[in-house]
């Protein structure tokens, strides 16, 4: 817990720091100490990304699946090209998992047998896309990284690493859906699939926008529309997987239908609280505001629908992505004063701070420790 404390800690500073930038770019000043200034920002990002991807690639194994990724490693260093093609979709055996994450794993096995490259090098490749997100589009740079601290759960736990990873490319090549290139949107959703087929879910965002209906009359259509799918979700969720899976979550894998509590809630419906006031007031029509608007709206959704299907956080980690950036931009294009805007930030970031520490209190990866010490 005191590292990812630390962590939160320099975040915090680095929001305090954050905010010199906005006074010193005056036009008194000289375009040469804007640029250097600038520079300094730029570093202390990168120094907290560092941070958070030693946290990320050298954590111990605190769950079981850190085990059956180094399983499904050895398993991909032996079997052959040939063996993983002809497998199909899904590789490895009991407990397989997607080609294209044995395609990976098979390709780093080539040139070594620690896993620890396997590891190392899935966290490099997930942090990097949110971390040029975060430096060339967030707003509010330090509010975007607690966000994903707190909600993209990749920071704590290797468990989603397939599926965060497909995520993240989903996330890396966002442009196209922003340009309307639906075609190749849709292509990069299918491969993202062949590493987690969850990936899949994104294709209705694509159709949510391609609907192009206007941003007020979106809300107002999907809140009744989500009330509804939330009070027979539970029903939903066991008519799909009775139909898709075989009941293999609510029969066989019994965490997978397991509730979580309300408090994990709170914070996600505050958030969604604000959303919601703030997509009412904010007049805004471009692309990035629009898919900003989609993503957070079923992100909020999903959070709040771990109440009865703790799985729902998978989907959730999808859209975390888009929501870590599109929040803070709403937040400064509220037709709000600076007193109130300030408010809003600290607000949310004090629950979105003790979210953290309620989930994490009683949490296997609370003490956290290295690899190398397991």
């Amino acid at each position: 817990m005191l590292l990812y404390t630390s962590l939160i800690f320099v975040i915090l500073i680095y929001g305090l720091f954050e905010k010199k930038k906005s006074r010193i770019a005056l036009p008194s000043i000289s375009t040469v100490k804007t640029k250097r200034y600038l520079n300094v920002n730029n570093l202390f990002l990168l120094l907290i990304f560092t941070l958070m991807f030693i946290l990320i690639a050298f954590r111990g194994d605190f769950s079981a699946d850190y085990i059956n990724y180094e399983t499904h490693y050895q398993i991909a260093k032996k079997i052959s090209w040939n063996n993983i093609f002809r497998n199909g979709l899904r590789v490895g055996g009991a407990g397989d998992v997607e080609f294209g994450f044995y395609v990976l794993m098979k390709t780093i096995g080539t040139f070594t047998s620690n896993s620890i490259w396997l590891f190392s090098i899935v966290a490099l490749l997930t942090i990097y896309p949110i971390y040029i997100s975060v430096r060339d589009e967030s707003e509010i740079q330090w509010l975007s990284m607690l966000l994903f601290i707190v909600f993209g759960s990749f920071i704590s736990s290797f468990n989603v690493i397939r599926a965060i990873l497909a995520y993240s490319i989903l996330f890396y090549n966002r442009q196209y859906i922003y340009d309307k290139r639906y075609f190749r949107y849709v292509v990069i959703i299918l491969l993202s699939s062949f590493i987690h087929s969850s990936s899949l879910l994104m294709i209705v965002v694509v159709l949510l926008d391609m609907l192009r209906l206007n941003n007020k009359i979106y809300i107002f259509l999907w809140l009744p529309l989500s009330l509804i799918i939330f009070i027979f979700s539970h029903k939903l969720i066991l008519l799909a997987d009775g139909i898709l899976y075989d009941s293999f979550f609510s029969e066989i894998y019994q965490h997978g239908i397991s509730k979580v509590s309300y408090g994990n809630i709170i914070a996600p419906a505050l958030l969604g609280i604000f959303f919601i006031v703030g997509s009412l007031l904010i007049n805004n029509d471009d692309r990035k505001y629009k898919i900003g608007l989609i993503t957070t709206s079923l992100w909020i959704f999903f959070r709040i629908s771990m109440i009865n299907f703790s799985l729902m956080r998978r989907f959730a980690d999808m859209m975390s992505l888009y929501m870590i950036i599109f929040l803070p931009y709403m937040i400064t294009r509220l037709p709000l004063g600076k007193s109130i805007k300030l408010t809003t930030k600290i607000v949310l970031a004090m629950a979105t701070i003790a979210l953290f520490y309620y989930t994490m209190k009683d949490s296997p990866y609370n003490s956290y420790y290295f690899i190398w010490d397991r």
